[in-house]
């Protein structure tokens, strides 16, 4: 019986030990943020064959656009733009970008101008 119990205890910690391993592997992307107010744009640090995918969120109800700039040296004038159409209600604005993109910008549209953050590399 006490033989039993023994093999039942560590075959339930060897497959709690195997989940343990098998969930945290490098398919868990990780993502770099850039700040403005509220307001933010995201990268994901993996590259893929298609680019890499961000993501610009509106989280400030104030009526104003929100967009990102992300720079790479292949396009011409090495910037691509992604905006959140729907300003701040749920849902954000998505693209994907060139895996050679070296940093990001959110700016916000407001009745004053355009309003940036500091470049992040990524």
């Amino acid at each position: 019986m006490a033989r039993n119990r023994i093999g039942m205890t560590v075959c339930a910690a060897a497959a709690a030990g195997a989940l343990v391993f098998v969930g945290s592997g490098p398919a868990n992307a990780q993502n770099l943020r850039k700040y403005l107010g509220d307001n933010y744009a995201s990268i994901e640090t993996a590259t893929h064959p298609w680019g890499r995918w961000v993501e610009v969120c509106d989280m400030e109800r104030d009526g104003n656009g929100v967009f990102a700039k992300f720079f790479n040296p292949e396009d011409f004038p090495s910037v691509q733009k992604v905006g959140d159409g729907n300003g701040s209600k749920a849902g954000c604005g998505n693209a994907n970008v060139r895996n050679s993109t070296y940093g990001m910008q959110v700016c916000e549209e407001g009745t004053w101008g355009i309003s940036c953050s500091a470049i992040k590399d990524v």
